[in-house]
């Protein structure tokens, strides 16, 4: 298997700001007493509070059927013909578009690309197969308008984008132009949670809370074995099929192992191996991306995940 690209930890100053908050999202938000209305309220503070991204215009809209919101420069149209969809990360669970405008916006800016951020229905009052149905149905109306699309996720949307790739060709759907995972969630089995291990430096994830998204998302325990709620066990000839790979992961995360057994499942493939474009992180946590706009590191990974999309769109 080939290696990713390390990028070292950055230093100690500009971690501990950083891991402070995410340690305050994690434990007041995420795993917060109550239900998950009163989750989605508290990690709607707590992302909102990164700075604003200058220079982007923003607008409400419909794809397929589902709310999402557009992101543009303000002064003028986008630099590239293709178009972005992103479907964010929070456990199926939790999360929302404006939670992770900071991260996705700042995207579209460096990349050029218009992109769309899916505000799909979450679980447990939607759960599985709601979310990658409306993934599809997003991904749809966006191919419609004749441009290539990119498809994008972090943690659970990562799932949900690759379960879009997967799912484009049995929906007699073009294939995303590239696909661009972040802190991939990709195993809800026993075996892949035991496999994970407890990650002590991670401030967003625990074991318990990935237990609850999964009770949430699937609550079918006969469900978490099948490759369409647990996209690691997907057979190696649709596999092999994917297109264009960027994957960022973060040493500290408590989900990298699902990142890693992605990788080397695509690089056993052989000579059938798609593209794959994998940069992992030293000292950083899941999702860190999130970060971007008040942590220098998260801002220099997002720019670097614009670089590296440009350069293979255009390779």
């Amino acid at each position: 298997m080939s290696q990713p690209v390390s990028v070292p930890a950055p230093s100690a100053l500009q971690v501990v700001p950083a891991l402070a908050a995410a340690r305050g999202l994690g434990a007041l938000a995420l795993r917060a007493r109550g239900g998950w209305g009163t989750r989605r309220r508290l990690v709607g503070i707590g992302t909102r509070a990164m700075p604003p991204v200058r220079g982007l215009r923003v607008a409400r809209g419909d794809l397929g059927g589902v709310p999402a919101e557009r992101y543009t420069p303000k002064d003028g149209a986008p630099a590239r013909p293709e178009i972005g969809l992103w479907l964010h990360g929070g456990g199926f669970a939790v999360g929302d578009p404006g939670g992770h405008r900071g991260f996705v916006g700042r995207l579209a800016l460096a990349s050029g690309l218009e992109w769309h951020s899916a505000d799909y229905r979450l679980a447990p009052e939607h759960p599985f197969p709601a979310p990658p149905q409306d993934a599809l149905a997003a991904y749809r109306a966006l191919v419609e308008r004749g441009a290539p699309v990119v498809v994008g996720g972090d943690s659970a949307g990562a799932s949900l984008a690759l379960g879009v790739a997967l799912d484009a060709a049995a929906a007699g759907l073009p294939a995303p132009a590239a696909l661009v995972l972040v802190c991939p969630y990709l195993d809800l089995t026993d075996d892949g949670a035991a496999a994970r291990g407890r990650a002590p430096r991670e401030p967003l994830l625990t074991p318990r809370l990935m237990e609850e998204f999964r009770a949430a998302y699937a609550p079918d325990p006969a469900s978490w074995a099948t490759p369409e709620v647990s996209l690691l066990l997907t057979d190696d000839d649709a596999l092999a099929g994917l297109p264009p790979i960027l994957l960022d992961d973060a040493a500290d995360d408590l989900l990298l192992t699902d990142s890693r057994r992605l990788a080397a499942r695509l690089a056993a493939l052989g000579d059938r191996t798609p593209q794959v474009d994998h940069v992992h992180y030293e000292g950083l946590w899941h999702d860190f991306h999130l970060f971007a706009g008040s942590a220098p590191f998260a801002t220099r990974a997002v720019t670097r995940l614009a670089d590296r999309l440009v350069r293979r769109l255009d390779g």
